[in-house]
């Protein structure tokens, strides 16, 4: 049913781990459809680009592009070793969600996959901070019609 499934990567990534249940989701779903198509996408949001383009001192334009960069090899090594074959790459720049419902309207992909959660500190102050939320990273399957 899966033909092709987009993960997205932003900037915010960066202060995020992989999530450990998101790597037995991507094996289940391999299995599954084993001839899936994986789109890894890196998304320069405007709040980014308004940041290199002020000249912060501490953004670095060649920095973070090789911080997308590093991002993209992990979640890359960690398909190919579940066995995940076709994987594209794309830059995009823009707001995640216009840039992903533009892209689910044109190619048609069918699932996003969020493979981030927040690391261990931020995962306990959102504990303490907001007990009834609970944290998840389920995949989010959107109806493509």
């Amino acid at each position: 049913m899966y033909d092709r499934i987009l993960i997205p990567v932003t900037a915010r990534s960066f202060s995020r781990e992989i999530d450990p249940s998101f790597a037995n989701q991507l094996k289940y779903l391999v299995q599954a459809h084993p001839n899936a198509s994986f789109m890894l996408l890196y998304l320069f949001e405007p709040r980014d680009c308004r940041w290199l383009a002020a000249g912060l001192p501490n953004l670095d334009p060649d920095l973070m592009l090789s911080l997308a960069a590093h991002q993209l090899t992990r979640i890359e090594r960690l398909l190919r070793d579940i066995g995940a074959h076709q994987i594209e790459h794309q830059l995009a720049v823009g707001n995640q969600y216009l840039v992903i419902s533009q892209l689910i309207q044109k190619s048609g992909y069918e699932l996003i996959v969020a493979p981030w959660q927040p690391k261990w500190w931020q995962r306990c102050w959102r504990r303490l901070s907001h007990p009834a939320h609970s944290i998840t990273n389920d995949l989010l399957i959107l109806n493509v019609q």
